[in-house]
């Protein structure tokens, strides 16, 4: 164990371990790098974090630099869960501290996964409705901000959080809340880092009111930290809260978080239609959006081909068959059901196959949604690598997307499983390289290339659903100015100065680094 990790751990309660066969698992997330950390730091309690922090700081000011990851569940897309330097972990923290059923609230620490808060929410007849696997920590939900398939309807991760409780790398806390400009004023005449971060961020909020208003004009963006243009309201009251949403864990670490919950969700009833061109899935996909499904999804044949050769079959779907499926499901009550299934089934963009949820096909249907999901999130998915998921294509251009995919497809010679939403908006595609195999590594660029310049053709964002992190940060088309740059470089300074907090993501992400850290094995 080198100094550094024998004083951290000397001085936590927590572990600290730096043997590369304990690291392996924090070396990579699920995005299609690897990175290896120097050690791994699992902290037992906030302040923990604190001391770890201000450790680690100190020591960058005295010219020994060491980047930081902060992690949660390691679900990221984007390489934003690794570390050259020291990786953080969360994990222990996942506690559901309080519960107020009567208010509708739920004090958690930063580590608990949604699985684990929504099973003791359903004691109390609540829930979290945010559609991710079970396995992402609250914390996930919030730094890296992808818009879920719930979101539609019962909104993101975003509108149910009320407070956030923060530590800074100065070892400092923050408890975010709405400020009134005297309160604001008050708590930016402070001596101390949090005065600081007051301080600019008042000063932006004041001076940089064009900066902003662009940002609110521009189509959907989650890279930098666009979520400035949440900060103040329309009474000029300011919360710092919104700035930890996408900030992919750069501006603190996120320790504990109060969240409004809501009751359990109905039992649902779902659909499936089959079309044999995107124009016809997307048409009547919007159509079927505007009856306010839970979750709806657009997918392609490959997607059910993929899940074929590993076995996976549903009766009612044929592998061989060509074309796009739209699947939604409702919960609406008991009397409003039913009349809208019979208006689904009476919708005049009729598809070639229309199958509705019932008791005989009931275990089919969850064994297509189980399907969708680990397509999407499958850790041991290594042929289908994480490219770049979580894309916004709006929906008036999404079958024009879809159809110039089947273009690349071809021009590829190899499928490109796509699934998207007109709920969020955003699309994943999945096509298959293998990383062992340097011409495969180059065929891959080749692609993100060519899709990127697709992406922003038909008027979408790499970052339109979840932050940057490193891979969308190097890949991405939308280039800052110079003036743009060193506004979101001004907000990450005001909280992290020495740039100590995942320096490799967002606006540091470099090709390079992603080039040089490319996996190369399963």
């Amino acid at each position: 164990m080198n100094k550094v990790s024998k004083y951290i751990n000397e001085h936590i309660d927590g572990t600290v371990f730096d043997r590369p066969s304990s690291m392996k698992p924090y070396s990579r997330d699920r995005s299609f790098l690897n990175v290896d950390p120097k050690f791994v730091v699992l902290p037992s309690s906030t302040e923990d974090i604190r001391v770890v922090l201000k450790f680690l700081n100190d020591l960058s000011e005295r010219g020994f630099p060491l980047p930081i990851a902060v992690r949660g569940s390691g679900l990221d897309k984007t390489g934003a869960d690794l570390s050259e330097g020291v990786v953080i972990s969360v994990e222990r923290l996942d506690q559901v501290l309080e519960v107020d059923e009567n208010a509708r609230m739920v004090r958690v620490q930063s580590g608990t996964t949604l699985g684990k808060l929504n099973a003791v929410l359903s004691a109390y007849g609540l829930t979290v409705p945010v559609d991710a696997p079970a396995d992402e920590t609250i914390l996930d939900l919030i730094s890296n901000y992808t818009l879920d398939n719930y979101s539609g309807k019962y909104n993101s991760i975003y509108y149910y959080t009320e407070h956030l409780e923060v530590a800074l790398t100065s070892g400092d806390l923050i408890q975010t809340s709405s400020l009134t400009p005297k309160m604001l004023a008050k708590k930016a005449e402070a001596n101390s880092p949090t005065g600081r971060i007051y301080r600019k961020i008042s000063d932006l909020l004041a001076n940089k009111t064009d900066m902003i208003k662009e940002i609110q004009s521009e189509p959907r963006n989650f890279g930098g930290y666009r979520m400035i243009s949440k900060v103040e309201d329309s009474r000029g009251n300011v919360d710092l809260m919104p700035l930890f949403f996408g900030s992919n864990n750069t501006l603190g670490v996120i320790t504990e978080i109060i969240l409004r919950v809501e009751p359990l969700l109905r039992e649902r009833k779902s659909v499936l239609a089959h079309f044999a061109s995107a124009k016809s899935a997307t048409t009547f996909a919007e159509s079927l959006n505007k009856k306010t499904p839970v979750s709806i999804n657009i997918f392609d044949h490959n997607v059910v081909k993929n899940a074929a050769a590993l076995g996976k079959k549903i009766s009612f779907i044929e592998p061989k068959d060509d074309g796009y499926y739209v699947f939604a499901s409702f919960d609406d009550n008991k009397l409003v059901l039913p009349r809208k299934m019979k208006e689904i089934a009476e919708m005049k963009s009729a598809p070639k196959k229309m199958i509705v949820e019932d008791q005989k096909n009931k275990e089919d249907f969850t064994s297509l949604e189980k399907m969708l999901a680990e397509f999407l999130n499958d850790e041991d998915a290594y042929d289908h690598p994480v490219i770049l998921d979580d894309i916004y294509i709006p929906n008036k251009s999404s079958a024009k997307f879809l159809e110039k995919l089947v273009e690349i497809e071809e021009n590829f010679g190899r499928d490109m499983p796509v699934i998207g939403s007109p709920a969020t908006e955003l699309y994943s595609v999945r096509p298959v390289f293998n990383l062992s195999d340097d011409m495969e590594k180059v065929r891959m660029f080749e692609f993100i290339k060519v899709y990127t310049r697709l992406v922003r053709d038909q008027g979408g964002s790499l970052t339109g659903g979840s932050a940057e992190g490193r891979t969308k940060g190097a890949f991405n088309f939308a280039k800052y100015t110079s003036r743009e740059e060193k506004f979101h470089l001004s907000i990450k300074h005001a909280f992290d100065p020495n740039n100590i907090l995942n320096p490799e993501v967002k606006l540091g992400a470099s090709l390079t680094d992603v080039i040089r850290h490319l996996k190369t094995d399963k």
